[in-house]
């Protein structure tokens, strides 16, 4: 038989129930860097160190041996650290250590799973004495038909296993949250409940039965209820305001690493970086407050989503980091407006509160996923391997770009449910904190107490962002981009059909008496490619709109399609396109 060897720094860990010891876990547990994190932030005596488990010991955690005898251990997670590696801990753990208190925190250094009971489960099953036992558990276990075998590894798997049922995908509760659980990772605990249970001849082909009988035997998830928001301390029902405590009966996929809290807490960095990029304008300030609002509370109702717009560091994307910790982890997801039209690629946006298109190089589009989402329409979707479906997403949705969108759908579905936040104010280099995220993740719990507070009537918050839709800002944002918004903005609607002609780029009118030849001029002294006669004219409809101008209005005379269109001053217009 194999000796098996101690794991890295076993022997360097304090003795006696008292003491406890840290274990750092993941793909980047030998970055000394993420050692010294945790060290500083556990406050462990001058010297100490660490017992190390990266990539390596974890595919050898079978032959290492974590004999520490301590009451209490914490694995730190530092990268990748898989639910069967975790569950390979907890196994090594139970059989070689002391202790009675095993809790994992996540790359934050915030809680994530108290493992105690479980170890205290493996250690009780272990302790049967029993070979014998073991081995007429085979011998029943074999003569079991194919659901016997599910509901015996269901009785002795620890957390509630579900699939989703259109996804196909497992789930497993952790007692906070229902987290995704892969074919290979289930393969896995299938393998440990065998070893466990004395089963001394399986397969893989045994393995992958076992996986396609869950398919027809676990219960499916519940639906996404999105008006239900998970905390570290619990769930609140962002209706009623009533908070409860976590459960499996909800099927919530993440929660905020915060505890919610009725009482008001300070948040300092959170209120510097609001005053920065409000430039100390407190009515812009709530504004900005009420697109977070918008995101917490998950008001896809309100059929508006968000773009940020600007240079870098202007503090564009601590706003959307900001919102992605108020949606909580695994419930926003990022993706490319291009990526958002593929019914193949936009499969990750299912089921997500919160979606994020950040950063986006310059696109032009006609926005329709984007209204599909906003409008709460069914979109297309078309998974790899699996039976293409349609749902709605319940979702916000929100973008940042260097240079705003150009919309070509020209009836107005996407501008009425745009809002445009223009960041202009560029954070100096000396006064860069490389640190704010982290100090702000911190404040999340204050954050969330202040929008509450903000904002006890949410249609507040709606208002607020329907006058910035229509604000100077967000037409002057749009306008760098359309050209026609810009040509619009020198003519007016009259009270009758007695205006200019709509013209065309061939003799019929010129530049004084007509609109588009007025238009092809515009185009030609500020050199852009004009658009064609038909598109134009949809677009100088759409655009007196949004100017709010008025309604564009046309006759026929002697062939000619006059309008009610008239320049406000055709001299001062033309000087200044002329310059």
């Amino acid at each position: 038989m194999t000796k098996l060897a101690k794991a890295p720094f076993v022997d360097k860990q304090p003795k006696g129930k008292p003491y406890e010891a840290y274990i750092i876990a993941g793909s980047n547990a030998w970055d000394k860097t993420k050692q010294q994190t945790v060290l500083e932030w556990t406050k462990a005596e001058s010297g100490y160190q660490p017992i190390i488990l990266g990539s390596k010991q974890l595919q050898e955690i079978d032959r290492l041996k974590l004999a520490v005898e301590v009451g209490k251990v914490s694995i730190f997670c530092a990268g990748k650290l898989t639910e069967a590696e975790k569950s390979a801990i907890c196994q090594n753990l139970a059989k070689y250590s002391t202790a009675g208190t095993v809790a994992f925190y996540d790359e934050a250094l915030q809680l994530e799973e108290n493992a105690s009971g479980y170890i205290t489960r493996l250690r009780a099953e272990s302790g049967r004495g029993a070979e014998e036992i073991e081995e007429d558990f085979e011998e029943r276990f074999n003569t079991l038909g194919d659901n016997g075998k599910v509901a015996e590894f269901l009785k002795w798997y620890e957390k509630p296993l579900q699939r989703h049922a259109q996804s196909g995908e497992f789930y497993q509760f952790n007692g906070k949250k229902w987290e995704a659980l892969e074919d290979d990772l289930l393969g896995r605990e299938i393998r440990n409940f065998f070893i466990a249970k004395g089963i001394k001849k399986y397969s893989a082909i045994r393995i992958k039965k076992m996986i396609d009988l869950f398919k027809y035997e676990l219960e499916p998830t519940a639906k996404h209820n999105p008006h239900l928001l998970a905390f570290n301390n619990g769930i609140l029902d962002k209706r009623s305001l009533k908070f409860t405590a976590h459960t499996s009966k909800a099927f919530i996929t993440s929660f905020i690493n915060a505890d919610y809290s009725e009482q008001e807490q300070p948040t300092p960095n959170f209120d510097k970086w609001l005053k920065f990029v409000s430039n100390g304008n407190l009515e812009r300030a709530k504004t900005i407050l009420a697109g977070l609002f918008m995101v917490l509370t998950n008001a896809d109702k309100w059929q508006l989503f968000i773009e940020v717009t600007g240079a870098g560091g202007t503090g564009k994307s601590t706003y959307t980091e900001i919102a992605k910790l108020l949606a909580g982890e695994n419930n926003h997801v990022g993706i490319t407006l291009k990526a958002l039209d593929d019914e193949v690629k936009r499969c990750i946006i299912i089921d997500k509160t919160f979606i994020i298109s950040g950063e986006q190089p310059k696109y032009t589009g006609d926005g329709a996923t984007i209204r599909a989402i906003t409008g709460g329409d069914d979109i297309f979707f078309n998974p790899k391997h699996k039976k293409p479906f349609s749902q709605k997403v319940n979702a916000v949705f929100m973008t940042t770009n260097n240079t705003p969108i150009l919309f070509t759908e020209n009836s107005g579905g996407t501008e009425r449910r745009r809002v445009i936040f223009k960041f202009d104010r560029i954070v100096p280099i000396e006064e860069r904190d490389f640190n704010l995220i982290d100090k702000i993740q911190a404040e999340t719990g204050g954050i969330i107490r202040l929008l509450f507070d903000t904002f006890p009537e949410p249609l507040e918050a709606k208002a607020l962002l329907e006058r910035q839709r229509v604000s100077q800002e967000a037409l002057a944002v749009k306008m760098e981009v359309n050209h026609v918004l810009e040509f619009a903005q020198e003519f007016e609607i009259m009270p009758t059909l007695t205006g200019l002609a709509m013209g065309s780029s061939l003799n019929n009118g010129t530049r004084d008496s007509a609109i588009y030849p007025a238009y092809i001029y515009f185009c030609q002294l500020n050199d852009i490619e004009p658009i064609n006669r038909r598109t134009f004219t949809r677009a100088f409809k759409q655009a007196l709109k949004e100017l709010d101008k008025g309604e564009y209005q046309t006759r026929e005379s002697n062939g000619r399609t006059v309008t009610n269109v008239r320049y406000i001053d055709k001299q001062r217009t033309f000087n200044k396109w002329q310059g």
